[in-house]
């Protein structure tokens, strides 16, 4: 079904007179449900609408209490704590019965933000060892909710959910991989139902998932804010759906520009001369063969030999993710094609396509901005036969560019990215969730915000006392990511927004009862998603057990705590929270730069003494200033004997490259 077609049935869904959950006369929030979980400990809120004047009771576990529907169309009650446990039943009576099924006591979690935790198990995520963790995930007491994307033009009541769901191989493939790894390792630890309230969006910013009136103290999101304000639901589904039909018009207007599919040369035919193509070695983005900032389309080509058994077979031809969107040629037959970014493009060759010897494979690549080509894991690259035999088909591939967009004035229709403006998702997805008791927020958010790092310092910290004023359960944790490790690798020190943003979300910290997971070792140079969502579940699971739930374990790595200079050196102190200080992978310690007053950054020379590190470097004489994995993806291993890595930081304030960027 297409993005524009889901939203318009959401529309009608989420605000049309009928609810999913009713019973004559009265209806539920559609978070109410069989499965759902109630948080232990805290007051049990049931709530709904009806016809004004009609007498409800509410039965649920041990107890009963009765209401009824005030003039505004508007019910509730309020339970009593309870402790974990379950499966109960909620009944709620008004003349008809309505029932919920299967409902544990336990501890509920919001997970949100962007696509790092929107990221599924399967699917376009398809984590490490995902088949495996997928078939393996029979957990029935960790139940699971997802909050589909919601836009809207002021605060919602209600929201549509696709039902509360017992984790299971069927369930557990498109949900969210760090919310159910989290929940994983807490069930495991504990053994009490969990939870897993899941509302989150790729691409978007902090400001997109905060309430107008947090947004107050921002003058520079005023005009985006009223822009909102002034449309409707309905006019922002049609807008999505104008732009749907847009881009489809320019995918094909794209065909007649493309040397690839000339009459009588195609390049996807036989008796092309791939011999005369540019040679790359693939997996890899294009931009790293000579591309740079190429955004069009690129046709690949390469040679494969098929052994004699399998020429009667149906193979499996597996390109694993293509950016953005490919279409598949096998011996000049077409195959298949993925117009789904980051999906896995994997193809059946029927057996009259296979020949003996030599076979050529294909394939016309479109990338309508950032990286583009043949990028994806090397592990998911390859043919196979029907006994599950495998050819790897990574190594050099012909490329040769057919079209690019720039040169024919063909640009891709501007993206609306409604999403992304300030407070829609707040008010469509967060917003509707007040109400319900929580235990509190995972967040896996900021690469949007990157390039406006130094406005994040004060946007984090606003968007998490907006969520907890609004929710009205006092200072709940809320504990968040760090971003990862990410882009191209710099050999000297450079300035960096992914740095200044890492920096930025640490000072968020300051505030109660939040905690911070570093992830800075688990990134890579070209997927913006690390697959390994396994640890960083885990490290924020560490950080509940410990500073929520009392565990004495180490939940952190080292932490800047202090520096000291002594001549030529910079001696510096940390807070190893537990254990001590040990370099991981390599006799040297590496992440560390210098500088003096000159504000000009060498790579520093970095030994280990007890618990402390001493930083030096022959270009600077009188340093002044340290800093430790300050880049977008730095090479750096300091670790403490926990196995958990030390915190990027710097010992300077010195302006950085977002200083002057808010918009």
């Amino acid at each position: 079904m297409k993005t524009a077609e889901k939203i318009l049935i959401l529309f009608f869904l989420v605000f049309s007179s009928t609810n999913l959950f009713y019973a004559g006369s009265i209806r539920t929030h559609n978070l109410f449900g069989d499965n759902m979980v109630f948080q232990q400990g805290s007051e049990l809120l049931v709530w709904g609408w009806g016809e004004p004047g009609k007498n409800i009771k509410i039965n649920f576990h041990n107890q009963t209490k009765s209401t009824s529907v005030n003039f505004n169309g508007e019910w509730q009650v309020k339970l009593k704590s309870e402790n974990y446990g379950g499966p109960y039943e909620l009944k709620i009576i008004c003349g008809d019965t309505l029932l919920f099924k299967n409902v544990m006591v336990g501890e509920v979690w919001l997970c949100s933000g962007q696509s790092n935790m929107t990221m599924p198990l399967g699917g376009w995520g398809r984590v490490l060892n995902y088949n495996e963790e997928i078939n393996n995930a029979d957990y029935s007491n960790i139940r699971l909710a997802t909050i589909p994307l919601t836009l809207a033009e002021s605060p919602r009541k209600n929201v549509d959910v696709d039902g509360w769901y017992e984790c299971s191989p069927q369930t557990v493939e498109n949900f969210s991989a760090v919310a159910y790894f989290f929940a994983r390792e807490l069930f495991a630890k504990y053994n009490i139902p969990i939870g897993i309230i899941h509302v989150s969006k790729g691409g978007t910013p902090a400001e997109s998932w905060m309430s107008e009136k947090a947004l107050n103290d921002f003058p520079e999101f005023a005009e985006d804010i009223q822009f909102v304000k002034n449309g409707s639901s309905a006019e922002f589904v049609k807008m999505e759906m104008i732009y749907k039909q847009n881009f489809n018009d320019w995918l094909d207007t794209i065909y007649n520009y493309d040397a690839g599919y000339s009459p009588g040369s195609e390049w996807y035919k036989l008796n092309t001369d791939y011999k005369s193509w540019k040679k790359m070695l693939i997996p890899d983005v294009w931009e790293n063969a000579g591309l740079k900032d190429y955004d069009g389309v690129v046709w690949f080509n390469r040679t494969i030999e098929i052994p004699d058994d399998w020429i009667d077979q149906q193979l499996i031809l597996c390109l694993s993710s293509v950016q953005d969107y490919d279409i598949t040629y096998f011996n000049g037959q077409k195959v298949g094609e993925q117009k789904k970014s980051n999906y896995l493009s994997e193809y059946s060759i029927p057996k009259g396509f296979v020949r003996n010897g030599n076979n050529s494979i294909t394939v016309r690549v479109l990338d309508q901005y950032g990286n583009g080509g043949l990028w994806g894991r090397p592990e998911e690259m390859y043919m196979k036969n029907e006994k599950g035999e495998m050819i790897s088909i990574t190594g050099e591939w012909n490329y040769k560019p057919s079209v690019e967009f720039s040169k024919i004035n063909k640009l891709p229709p501007e993206r609306l990215l409604l999403d992304r403006k300030p407070t829609i998702l707040f008010n469509g997805m967060i917003y509707p969730l007040i109400g319900f008791s929580f235990k509190g927020v995972i967040w896996y958010q900021g690469e949007s915000n990157a390039e406006r790092a130094a406005q994040y310092r004060d946007l984090f910290p606003a968007l998490i006392k907006d969520w907890r004023v609004n929710m009205s359960l006092g200072d709940f944790p809320f504990m968040f990511v760090q971003l990862a490790n990410y882009n191209a690798k710099a050999e000297l020190p450079e300035e960096s927004s992914w740095a200044e943003l890492r920096e930025a979300q640490s000072m968020a910290l300051n505030l109660p009862n939040t905690a911070m997971a570093v992830t800075i070792d688990i990134g890579n140079n070209v997927d913006v998603h690390p697959i390994n969502k396994q640890e960083i579940g885990k490290r924020l699971a560490l950080l509940a057990m410990s500073k929520i739930f009392g565990e004495n374990i180490v939940c952190s790595g080292p932490v800047y705590k202090s520096m000291e200079i002594f001549g030529d050196k910079i001696v510096i102190e940390f807070d190893s929270t537990g254990s001590d200080l040990m370099i991981k992978g390599n006799e040297k310690l590496l992440g560390f730069i210098i500088a003096g007053e000159d504000k000009k950054f060498y790579n520093a020379q970095a030994l280990l003494d007890k618990n402390s590190v001493v930083v030096s470097s022959i270009n600077v004489p009188n340093p002044v200033a340290v800093r430790y994995a300050w880049a977008s993806n730095p090479e750096c291993n300091l670790y403490n004997t926990g196995g958990l890595p030390a915190a990027p930081f710097r010992s300077d304030n010195w302006p950085g490259v977002t200083s002057n960027k808010n918009k």
